[in-house]
């Protein structure tokens, strides 16, 4: 996935806040239409200098990755002709069921290293001497204390079936997998280590981009924060949070609260102001997304999904306009990125 696409995650309303329409005396303009000088006198937006924490890669990391992608190619090498020990990691599908109705959540599939106390007292036990391909039944009690009040000590049935026990990552067993990126270990890490860095190379940049904006909002005077476009944020993010919020019992204050220390107001009001400091760097640097760019982006967006764009619009939730104000936000963040001048970074 490219590096901007990650950006989709920088903040709660970053990609609504591209849409903001001013009305009043700006009836019928586009932010970018409007006159901003009336609104604030933008701050030093280069040569921010910054002490963000990022990431770096860790073994452990290109390890859990190395054991990720062997486990879910390891059907093609995995272990069928002996019984189940203790301490294999073994692919199993299960269902529970608790008075002969299969229970929810109680069914799927997974890797479960035997012994690890992942699953309820009992369950890993009762798979060790069972065969791959055999399936059995394991009458099981759930814990008193158990997080779900309809299970918490309750009898239940758990049919599970082991499929295969996955192997120990050798050079056999990794050429075994048919992988055209990696025949032995040593590629194996090669190309997880690869995953990992453009990972964590992405975080940084959402990271840099986040706090740099952060501080050109702070240097940057708001002679007004016009009062239509924060109504107009509150709207946008509290719709967006209540959807996400289906089926909880979690309110959108309660939710703001907890997991930005921010009311509905201070949220709505650093969007708008975010958007004005966008939009001022576009006009100083003459920033402008044309039709090209805009139907290129979205045919790759739509070719690594396997869909039309028409679809890929529809999947996002929104139309060609909004996404051409998303890639014009994009390019942005990268001036304030390229701008960004990292110190003691940790």
């Amino acid at each position: 996935m490219k590096m901007k696409k990650k950006l989709l995650a920088l903040a709660l309303a970053v990609v609504s806040c591209f849409t903001l329409t001013a009305c009043g005396s700006d009836e019928g303009k586009e932010l970018q239409d409007m006159d901003l000088d009336k609104y604030m006198e933008l701050g030093e937006y280069t040569n921010i200098e910054i002490s963000p924490v990022l990431e770096e890669v860790s073994d452990k990391d290109v390890e859990s990755q190395m054991e990720y992608l062997f486990s879910i190619q390891a059907k093609d090498a995995g272990i069928t002709d002996r019984a189940v020990e203790n301490g294999d990691v073994t692919n199993i599908d299960f269902a529970g069921y608790l008075d002969g109705v299969a229970f929810e959540g109680g069914t799927g599939n997974s890797d479960l290293e035997i012994g690890s106390g992942t699953f309820i007292p009992g369950f890993e036990e009762g798979l060790v001497g069972v065969m791959p391909g055999e399936e059995i039944d394991l009458p099981l009690t759930f814990p008193a204390d158990y997080h779900s009040a309809d299970l918490a000590g309750k009898e239940v049935v758990f049919k599970v079936t082991v499929n295969y026990i996955i192997p120990e990552i050798s050079d056999e067993t990794v050429k075994a997998l048919g992988n055209e990126n990696y025949s032995n270990v040593a590629e194996l890490e090669a190309f997880a280590r690869e995953i990992v860095q453009e990972e964590v190379d992405s975080n940084n940049y959402d990271t840099i981009v986040r706090v740099a904006t952060n501080k050109i909002i702070t240097n940057t005077t708001f002679k007004e924060v016009p009062d239509f476009l924060v109504e107009q944020q509150k709207t946008i993010v509290k719709e967006q949070v209540e959807y996400s919020l289906q089926g909880t019992n979690i309110d959108v204050d309660t939710y703001l609260s907890m997991f930005y220390g921010s009311s509905l107001d201070e949220i709505a009001e650093q969007n708008v102001k975010e958007r004005m400091v966008i939009q001022a760097i576009a006009n100083a640097e003459g920033i402008t997304v044309t039709d090209e760019e805009l139907d290129g982006e979205l045919e790759t967006f739509a070719t690594d999904y396997g869909v039309t764009t028409d679809q890929i619009l529809e999947m996002m939730g929104t139309d060609r306009e909004y996404y051409r104000e998303y890639m014009y936000g994009l390019k942005v963040y990268e001036v304030i990125y390229n701008n960004a001048v990292v110190l003691d970074a940790q």
